[in-house]
């Protein structure tokens, strides 16, 4: 008896969660639009920010950055690559990026293809040592969203980690 209770509650879940209109879905954020915004074609190669006292995103419109955890910086060249259906060649978001959305607390990078739209919100809290970048997918096909980046872990100039000495060469007095 037991055991066909339990074989009917998960008959009956895998049914509910197949044919729910919400599957794969994650309820979006409240995003208000600022009175004081600025929107118009993204230029890739334009340098765009954002910061706040603990932590930066340093990049270009394209969407390219690096991020800093003040004194450190923790990677450079992140970006996102996007797959549509089953293909295995990625569309680089710096080709496809449309516009750019910025307002004192959010800065919107919006990437635009033929089955998809995809805008990127990145939002640095001004006292936080961390920052966020939050997704709107709009598709009519599959899409897989990948990030990459090389990790750096470099504090900022002048310190270093190992490698470095200091000594008197006489030949140059220095």
């Amino acid at each position: 008896m037991k055991k066909t209770f339990i074989f009917l509650m998960s008959l009956f879940l895998a049914f509910n969660f197949l044919y729910s209109e919400e599957k794969d879905s994650i309820p979006a954020f409240k995003i208000e639009k600022s009175a004081i915004s600025l929107e118009r074609p993204a230029k890739p190669g334009t340098p765009f920010n954002k910061t706040g006292r603990r932590f930066a995103l340093l990049g270009d419109e394209s969407g390219s950055f690096e991020a800093w955890a003040y004194p450190l910086k923790l990677l450079r060249s992140f970006q996102f690559s996007f797959f549509t259906g089953t293909s295995t060649r990625p569309i680089n978001a710096g080709d496809i990026v449309r516009r750019i959305s910025v307002s004192p607390w959010a800065t919107t990078l919006t990437y635009t293809y033929q089955s998809f739209t995809v805008k990127a919100t990145y939002i640095t809290p001004v006292f936080e040592p961390g920052a966020l970048i939050l997704l709107h997918v709009d598709s009519s096909v599959p899409l897989t969203i990948v990030c990459g980046f090389l990790p750096v872990l470099q504090p900022m100039w002048p310190a270093g980690i190992g490698g470095q000495y200091a000594y008197w060469n006489n030949e140059i007095k220095a």
